[in-house]
């Protein structure tokens, strides 16, 4: 007995030993892998000497006598502080993520393979300017020179994930730039919603709910016997966790950016404003940077894998753009022939298939496996799903073997003026975008550019809509064309003085966006241009944290009306209205009327079209569909009885009574009576967490317990300027997920009169001290200035230098 009291302690011993040594061990990884910020680094493929310089931020200011040299050292630098982000990146791009993650993400890798993100990025770099070969290849030398050096040195998450990274290569930087495109754009899971709203509530409900002409199927579409078993073709809700940011898009994701003229403006020189908005991640998906060389020096925001900057500003200019929305993806059914294997039916008879065999891995509890998976091609694109003799098929304009928009963003780093940023554009063939410019000169201008297919007008006469499924043997819903680039909008120098990033419609169609943002930065800056007060950067920076609720206004009137004609409410309801009547509509993060109005917003919509389209597809719509508060704008301001729920008669009934249902949710999920602890904030938080971190069983989690960072309350909606989305996946829940992960401010009368903040900071480094020291200015809305000037540059404190090695 002794003898086994003996083991038992040990075994305790060992286990307690385990759980001290293990976050001990992690901890000392993470402080290792921490790179050099001062020192000479050798890398063979430099032409000649590189400095790189970083404040104390992290921002780096790389000066080099050849482009090449200046995209080695951007490469050695990212990959120093953002590998494990990199090698996330291209693993979901590429569909190898089951390589480390396991048979969970084994759908998404598959999906990935089917969609083709790496054949298009081995069929752009054959066509690929010798330009931008160069710049990918000597991206991807720095990239791999930082690897092969310090080996030894790698993030805590690839030691944790066993994972031993392949060297990078110019597919990789294309493949992450083809796959973030596919998530900007990605409509056709709302077409899949569409159809699936169709389904089930017919054409005429769901057409009032997408606000868009939907059709039921016509005897041409109901040759597909059952197009339920089709839908949908993706389950998201079977990724994990760990790495669902990875994976996500939401459709309605976009940014906001503006343009002022300097006859406007307090310094006359023109202001460019900028946020970007995407998933919440930590690290962050973008970083800054500042690339200088004898012909240039270009700054700004860019993304780990890729080459160059993205969006900032030079000497000459600053530029910035917003997703435009538009609808660059089509699902198409085809029906197979029962007879013939892989023959498909179209216009003119039946065509093969082209077949693909994809090899794809997956880590498994003893050992990897390899999956055989078939890819077939048709004229429309590859099959997602297949149910007997059909099938859904995608068309994306992505697809086309067109050059890579790095081509563009390349020759717009080096822009001098609007004709030469014009000209850069007219390559540019990927998602569309508004592209909004400001000069040193006083001039503004916004261009349109990307690959935006031009759909058959005879599918309207056949009843058939872009924004559903259709069918693709017939003919009637086929692309023709893409558009042109002088057929896409283009404003320069406009007589109000200001532009704002396009969200309204291309061509007379409707773009799956908020228009709330729009027309509020549009109202800010009429105001402020026609006060006697000029505005300026501080005004600018006030926009981009402006969270005025945008139905507000409407929601107070209509529940005060209602409540006055009713005699029955209780005591929480008066309080809220008391406080309702003092509330300025702003969404602010101590406001607890905020919370009332967004708990008021989601139980109306629920209870709207739950009877409708059921519950799943409710909380699907919410989530996804950006215009569903304009759907209900116009329910509320009809007063249209129509949309009642079944045991309501009158409008100001179902007002008061959602209103209650709403603030008995807050109180379920605050687990707390009293309306004084309902602030926004306490509800409305983002979850920064390292993906490995967070995916690790509790027994091992003792590091990440300590590492991740806490849950931080913001303000805003999605509907607002400062674009902090709300998270309706699941009832009583009110996270923020999306939001602006990188802002800029620009103005062009002074080089160092340039801002940035991002939600965490430049580092994806567990221990940094870069990796949320933005975090702060970033919550209060304080932007924290980038130095342009030699003057400023050269005050840097870190200096690293790269030498030619021999």
């Amino acid at each position: 007995m002794k003898s086994k009291s003996n083991i038992v302690l040990i075994c305790i011993l060992v286990l307690l030993l385990s759980l001290v040594a293990l976050p001990i061990t992690g901890w000392l990884i993470a402080q290792r892998a921490l790179p050099d910020q001062e020192g000479i680094i050798a890398i063979s493929t430099l032409q000649k000497e590189v400095s790189l310089v970083q404040d104390d931020r992290g921002i780096p200011a790389i000066q080099a006598t050849s482009d090449k040299d200046a995209y080695a050292a951007q490469g050695w630098w990212v990959a120093s502080e953002r590998f494990f982000q990199m090698d996330m990146l291209r693993r979901a791009a590429k569909g190898t993520l089951s390589e480390i993650f396991g048979s969970g993400t084994l759908a998404q890798d598959k999906l990935m393979r089917q969609i083709g993100i790496t054949r298009a990025a081995k069929a752009q770099l054959k066509i690929a300017s010798p330009e931008v070969k160069a710049a990918l290849q000597a991206y991807s030398d720095g990239v791999n020179s930082y690897m092969r050096l310090s080996r030894s040195k790698r993030q805590l998450e690839f030691w944790l994930m066993m994972d031993d990274p392949a060297p990078w290569t110019a597919e990789d930087s294309l493949a992450v730039m083809k796959y973030l495109e596919y998530l900007q754009g990605e409509s056709w899971s709302l077409d899949d919603l569409r159809q699936r709203a169709v389904n089930t509530a017919g054409a005429k409900a769901a057409s009032e709910i997408f606000e868009q002409p939907l059709f039921e199927g016509k005897e041409e579409v109901k040759e597909v016997k059952d197009t339920k078993a089709l839908l949908p073709v993706f389950d998201f809700n079977a990724v994990p966790d760990t790495v669902r940011h990875l994976v996500s898009s939401l459709p309605g994701i976009g940014s906001n950016a503006w343009v002022v003229s300097g006859k406007m403006t307090d310094t006359k020189g023109c202001l460019l404003a900028l946020d970007r908005h995407n998933i919440f991640t930590d690290p962050n998906l973008w970083y800054v940077a500042t690339l200088i060389t004898p012909s240039n020096k270009v700054s700004g925001m860019s993304i780990p894998g890729v080459p160059g900057i993205l969006f900032g500003r030079n000497d000459y200019i600053s530029w910035g753009a917003t997703a435009l929305k538009a609808d660059t993806q089509d699902l198409y059914i085809e029906s197979f022939s029962q007879n013939i294997a892989n023959k498909y039916k179209t216009p003119t008879g039946w065509a093969p298939v082209e077949e693909i065999i994809e090899e794809v891995g997956c880590r498994g509890p003893v050992g990897n496996k390899i999956f055989q998976q078939k890819v077939l091609l048709t004229r429309h694109g590859p099959v997602l799903t297949q149910s007997g003799d059909s099938a859904v098929v995608l068309a994306w304009s992505g697809h086309d073997n067109v050059i890579p928009s790095l081509d563009s963003y390349l020759k717009i780093n080096k822009a001098k003026n609007w004709s030469e940023f014009q000209t850069a554009l007219q390559s540019y063939k990927g998602e569309p975008q508004n592209f909004l410019f400001a000069d040193k000169n006083g001039n503004i201008a916004m261009q349109v550019a990307g690959n935006v297919p031009v759909r058959s007008l005879s599918a309207y006469t056949h009843k058939l809509n872009a924004g559903q499924i259709l069918p693709g043997w017939t003919g009637n819903c086929d692309w023709i064309a893409r558009l042109n680039f002088n057929e896409l909008p283009s404003v320069l120098n406009p007589p109000k003085g200001y532009l704002v990033g396009k969200t309204d419609n291309l061509n007379g169609t409707m773009l799956d966006v908020t228009p709330y943002p729009q027309s509020r930065v549009q109202a800010l800056l009429d105001a402020s241009i026609a006060s006697t007060r000029r505005p300026g950067l501080p005004e600018m920076a006030s926009f981009q944290a402006d969270d005025y609720g945008a139905l507000s206004k409407l929601v107070k009137d209509m529940l005060k009306d209602s409540v006055t004609k009713l005699e029955n409410i209780d005591k929480t309801q008066l309080v809220l209205l008391d406080k309702f009547e003092e509330w300025d509509g702003m969404l602010s993060s101590d406001s607890i009327p905020a919370t009332a109005y967004e708990a008021f917003m989601r139980m109306a919509a629920r209870r709207i079209l739950i009877p409708k389209i059921g519950e799943d597809l409710t909380n699907q719509y919410i989530n996804k569909y950006p215009r569903w508060t304009h759907f209900l704008e116009g329910v509320l301001r009809r007063k249209d009885t129509a949309w009642l729920p079944p045991e309501e008669r009158t409008f100001d009934t179902f007002m008061v009574s959602t209103f209650s249902q709403a603030l008995k949710e807050i109180r379920v999920v605050t687990e707390n009576e009293n309306p004084d602890a309902w602030s926004w904030k306490n509800l409305h938080q983002i979850h920064f967490q390292s993906v490995v971190l967070n995916g690790l069983p509790d027994w091992q989690n003792q590091l990440g317990k300590v590492i991740n960072i806490a849950p931080v309350g913001v303000p805003g909606d999605g509907d607002a300027l400062n674009a902090c989305n709300v998270s309706y996946s699941a009832k009583g829940e009110y996270n923020c997920t999306v939001g602006p992960v990188q802002r800029l401010l620009v103005d062009m009368s002074d080089s160092d009169k340039y801002y940035e903040t991002q939600p965490l900071g430049q580092s994806g480094h567990l221990l940094s001290s870069n990796r949320l020291d933005q975090l702060k200015a970033w919550l209060t809305q304080k932007p924290l200035p980038v130095s342009f000037s030699e003057q400023q540059i050269d005050k840097y404190k870190h200096k690293l230098i790269f030498a030619r090695e021999i």
